[in-house]
């Protein structure tokens, strides 16, 4: 299935910056043709510099091209891309050297960047890609390098190293880098103007109470549902959203994973997995309460007429430019039974990687760094104001940012949480089928790429 990319505008390119780290280091290993000089951390800042300049000079005259799934070249339409316009016209005349960004369309990107890598020519020095879902599929098949033993070069700035090791890390090794961790905040947004007109409180009240739990979940869909025009159809709705992004959310929401990856198990075959798929798939064949479970929630969210709808923060900014006439809200995803506290159901960050066979690589990894505006908070806070109205969403985006449950299962399962979750949504298959069913075929995918 082709998702839609994300469109070139502030919240765009702030998230493409925002959600990545770097690691302050650099070197000659794994795929470089040139092995560039570097310090030792007991060298002076003097003596850094120089071998800046020593390390980045085979870079002179040459073209670096960043590639992504979308336009994400620093726009002057805002501040922080001003700034970020003017740190690439200082780098480009430091180092003689030309950036370019390179946009391939989603439903292309994975493909060219694996043929251009194996044909030996990666179409670009730097690539931007969701992590760590990619990591274990990407490494396995030697398609990216490590970054751990790159040769310090400047270290005016640091990066959360642990953080990215836990997040890009497969087998001992770092792979994923840019200015922070931070991920998407995941959650429900909701029609503050249905709630209003309903009789609905303010939901608010029920996250801080930890009353937004499952029930209370089915219980308001179902109250928003109706037949408004009286020819026995329901035209308001309690829910949207697509279907295989839903039960991911629900199973990492609960507790649950997709993958074990340190064990290189399944787990849709887990109690909590089990429980999530069944409440998901009750909410759309036995409450009936979702308008759609495909990506047509993107535009029907915003004609008003539908309650609710899971989402990544990132659509934020849609709501905020088509629903001004009735308001929008964020809440995290509902408590289940057992939970005592909410969580951020992230699969990825989005980062960057160095592909296999670029040359220089710590050389380019410096440049990459001299880039960025390293300002995290400025981002972060300035990302927020982008996707959210009000004060009371930061809140819930904030608190969120804090509570992330990670799965490895993206690279991996080859679309099979998408299947799973349109056969749970149209009453193909119930979360024990699912489970008996798709359990072996996502062992076999698992098996196939981390034991090959």
């Amino acid at each position: 299935m082709n998702r839609p990319v994300r469109t070139t505008t502030l919240a765009v390119w702030i998230a493409c910056s925002l959600l990545s780290a770097t690691l302050a280091a650099c070197s000659g290993s794994g795929g470089g043709d040139a092995k560039p000089t570097g310090t030792t951390p007991a060298d002076t800042k003097n003596d850094d510099k120089k071998d800046d300049a020593k390390g980045t000079a085979a870079l002179a005259g040459r073209t670096i091209r960043i590639a992504g799934n979308a336009d994400y070249a620093p726009k002057p339409d805002n501040p922080l891309g001003v700034k970020a316009i003017s740190l690439q016209k200082e780098v480009e005349k430091k180092y003689n050297v030309k950036i370019e960004y390179v946009a391939v369309p989603q439903a292309e990107y994975m493909d060219k960047l694996k043929a251009s890598i194996l044909n030996g020519s990666p179409i670009a020095d730097i690539v931007f890609m969701g992590s760590p879902g990619a990591v274990p599929a990407l490494t396995e098949q030697g398609l990216v390098l490590p970054i751990d033993n790159l040769l310090v070069m400047s270290r005016e700035k640091e990066i959360p190293v642990e953080a990215f090791s836990k997040l890009t890390g497969y087998k001992g090794k770092t792979y994923g880098f840019g200015t922070n961790s931070s991920v998407d905040q995941i959650g429900i947004f909701y029609n503050r103007a249905m709630f209003r007109t309903n009789g609905l409180p303010d939901p608010h009240e029920w996250v801080k109470k930890k009353e937004w739990t499952w029930d209370k979940f089915r219980e308001v869909a179902r109250q928003l549902t109706k037949d408004t025009n009286g020819d026995g159809k329901p035209d308001q709705w309690g829910l949207t959203g697509y279907a295989g992004d839903w039960l991911w959310f629900n199973i990492l929401a609960n507790g649950g994973s997709i993958v074990d990856i340190e064990a290189g198990k399944q787990k849709l075959d887990d109690p909590k997995s089990i429980a999530a798929m069944d409440f998901m798939a009750k909410l759309f064949t036995e409450d009936k309460v979702v308008a759609d479970p495909t990506w047509a929630f993107l535009d029907l969210f915003a004609k008003g007429n539908i309650g609710m709808t899971p989402s990544f923060s990132w659509t934020g900014s849609t709501w905020k430019e088509k629903m001004k006439q009735y308001g929008y809200g964020f809440l995290p995803m509902p408590l289940a039974p057992g939970q005592t506290d909410y969580a951020n159901p992230a699969r990825q960050v989005n980062c960057y990687f160095l592909p296999k066979g670029v040359k220089d690589p710590a050389a380019v990894l410096q440049v990459w760094k001299e880039l960025q505006v390293w300002d995290s908070k400025e981002w972060v806070e300035t990302y927020y104001n982008t996707q959210y109205d009000n004060e009371d969403d930061i809140e819930v985006a904030r608190m969120l940012a804090g509570k992330v449950r990670y799965d490895f299962f993206a690279g991996i399962h080859g679309g099979i949480i998408d299947k799973i979750g349109t056969e749970l949504a149209t009453g193909k298959t119930t979360a024990a089928q699912a489970a008996k069913t798709y359990g072996p075929q996502l062992q076999d995918k698992i098996d196939t790429i981390l034991k090959q």
